[in-house]
């Protein structure tokens, strides 16, 4: 029996497109994501074939720092199909 623990982290940068309004790509935020796993193989025989069975288990940790505040204030008050209330 194997088992494997592995640990992997990645940092990127959170962007959106509006395709419809404005086809222009602004930065939200940066995002970290750390990935946590845990699994095991079992090999049942020793011949030139050997079959197996694996499994894991994981967890993947999302993280964004510096983003914009305003960004969904911003987007919700300039938005045309928004219901109001009148009265």
């Amino acid at each position: 029996m194997m088992i494997e623990v592995s640990y992997i982290h990645q940092g990127t940068e959170l962007r959106i497109r509006d395709n419809q309004i404005a086809p222009i790509e602004s930065r939200v935020s940066d995002l970290a994501v750390d990935w946590i796993q845990i699994g095991s193989t079992r090999y049942f025989t020793n011949d030139n074939i050997k079959p197996f069975f694996g499994a894991g288990l994981g967890v993947a940790i999302f993280s964004p720092k510096n983003g914009r505040s305003t960004t969904t204030a911003t987007d919700q008050s300039n938005c045309c199909c928004c219901p109001t209330k009148n009265g």
